[in-house]
């Protein structure tokens, strides 16, 4: 199945890349899923024929928190926000309101803005673009009321909250993004 999907894409991994992949597959009962195999081709697509990857973990829960590990280094503490609003929300949020949400949290805001003090404190769209553009294989849009939403996939909301929280640095997140969501 792996092997199809990265032959649609066009990509291929190397020898070593191949050895580190399957060592992963078979290890525990959730290493057999579909999921599991969806969220290793959402890693294995990005790497070049360089990357050397780590060991992969053998289930969903720790796949997961090694993806939201791997945002959070790339994008800072927009990732555990962005990913706590998300999980908060009953229906999901559009792009448009996580960023206004986000650009009500003053902790991301400082994390973003620690060099410079701009005259307008907002979310500047290109990081929300590319971090939006990093966790598409995590999040779902759907059209709800002609709005595109941002909602999780594949696994129940109690889950990812437990997963999120779990995170050492966004322990924190999900349980202050319910007030900053009413403040919207």
């Amino acid at each position: 199945m792996l092997d199809a999907w990265l032959a649609n894409a066009h990509r291929k991994l190397t020898d070593q890349q191949r050895k580190i992949v399957s060592a992963a597959f078979g290890k525990s009962e959730s290493s057999r899923l579909p999921l599991y195999a969806r969220l290793v081709y959402d890693l294995a697509i990005r790497w070049k024929s360089t990357t050397l990857p780590p060991p992969l973990p053998d289930n969903i829960t720790d796949i997961i928190r090694y993806i939201f590990g791997r945002l959070e280094k790339d994008h800072g503490k927009i990732a555990p926000a962005a990913l706590s609003y998300i999980t908060c929300s009953k229906y999901g949020l559009s792009s448009n309101e996580l960023e206004d949400v986000l650009s009500l949290d003053d902790e991301v805001l400082s994390d973003v803005f620690q060099w410079w003090n701009p005259p307008l404190r907002r979310i500047p769209p290109n990081l929300w673009y590319s971090f939006s553009s990093n966790c598409h294989h995590i999040t779902l849009g759907f059209d709800s009321e002609l709005t595109f939403k941002n909602i999780w996939w594949s696994v129940g909301r109690k889950d990812l909250l437990f997963i999120v929280g779990s995170i050492d640095s966004s322990k924190r997140w999900c349980s202050r993004c319910g007030s900053i969501i009413l403040q919207f």
